[in-house]
């Protein structure tokens, strides 16, 4: 297997443009603006998503329970996931509610967000692991799969046309 090199460039977000003198953008709170977290680049549809699961959270829970109570970190990670691998499988909305998981999945998010952010939240996280590192670790592999794909595509083309098994005998282990 040859060795991949990967190269990381860190995200730099585009300029400020600057603003043309006399026209939009002089009006002093313009200039203090464009110097915030430009909320206005979220799109409304994933707000009004995960608002529509913070109602349903707020009419079963009561509103902002997450504040008066602890947030036990992996109980909002596992709903996370589970609302994830439901959109995953094909299920739009919630049977139940009819909530859509995404909306529900960023809801589980914003609530570990808000208490790592005000200190509620139960870090239960378990001692960390090499995840990441594994991630980095099997590109190169990743990359390879994808050069065979062609190649086993093609064997398992003519095995289907001729009506016999695919024999993969080039895989290194």
């Amino acid at each position: 297997m040859s060795n991949v090199i990967v190269t990381f460039k860190p995200y730099e977000p585009p300029p400020i443009p600057e603003l043309p003198a006399g026209e939009f953008g002089t009006n002093p709170k313009d200039m203090l603006g464009v110097k915030k977290v430009p909320i206005s680049y979220v799109p409304p549809s994933s707000i009004i998503y995960e608002g529509l699961a913070f109602a349903e959270g707020g009419f079963k829970y009561d509103p902002f329970n997450w504040r008066a109570n602890k947030v036990i970190g992996s109980i909002y990670t596992a709903a996370t996931f589970r609302h994830m691998l439901k959109y995953i499988d094909g299920e739009y909305c919630d049977q139940k509610t009819g909530v859509p998981h995404l909306g529900n999945a960023k809801a589980c998010i914003g609530v570990l967000i808000d208490g790592h952010e005000t200190g509620n939240l139960v870090d239960d996280r378990p001692p960390p692991g090499r995840a990441a590192q594994l991630l980095e670790d099997f590109e190169p592999i990743i990359a390879h799969l994808s050069q065979m794909a062609e190649k086993w595509r093609a064997q398992v083309g003519a095995a289907k046309a001729a009506k016999t098994e695919a024999a993969f005998d080039d895989i290194p282990f």
